[in-house]
């Protein structure tokens, strides 16, 4: 679990100046929702973390790394709007993506789970199709494996080409 990332949400809202409740509304999610993750009591589900980040106006990367540093003088400058309720974030083709980075450096699914230290490559078949959706701690492994911002795989940013959408060089 990132242990960061209740401080950060804590700073955006200090930032804000508004109450749990009211920045909780604001996200979406009820008041004892937003203490426990302030609290690093639960950590977010990936849906909810993309969400406060797209929210929020910052990359995902920020709140779920915990070596990026809760940055103590943000300026109100760097947070966007906070959207209201009702955005729908579709991560149907989290799976698609992964599987787009896996083919363009030639691994298979069993080297890919070996190399991210699961147990079987079923795992990764289940991610690839939609089955499953990765932990944090998971999806902070594969973006590092493949260099990418986690961002890059939750929104599909600047994901590489497949290989046979390679450009001829």
């Amino acid at each position: 679990m990132p242990h960061s990332f209740g401080a950060k949400l804590r700073a955006f809202r200090d930032l804000l100046r508004l109450s749990q409740t009211a920045f909780a509304q604001m996200l979406g999610i009820s008041q004892s929702s937003l203490s426990d993750l302030e609290t690093s009591r639960r950590p977010p589900s990936l849906a909810l973390a993309a969400r406060i980040a797209s929210s929020l106006g910052v990359r995902a990367d920020y709140l779920l790394r915990d070596e990026l540093a809760v940055e103590p003088n943000m300026r109100a400058t760097k947070v966007h709007a906070v959207r209201e309720r009702g955005s729908t974030y579709v991560f149907d083709t989290l799976g698609g993506r992964i599987q787009r980075l896996r083919l363009t450096a030639g691994l298979s699914q069993a080297s890919l789970a070996h190399s991210l230290g699961l147990a079987s490559h079923s795992h990764i078949s289940y991610l690839e199709s939609g089955r499953k959706v990765p932990s944090i701690e998971l999806l902070i492994r594969i973006a590092d494996h493949f260099g990418v911002a986690i961002d890059d795989l939750v929104r599909g940013t600047t994901l590489a080409a497949p290989p046979d959408e390679q450009p001829e060089q």
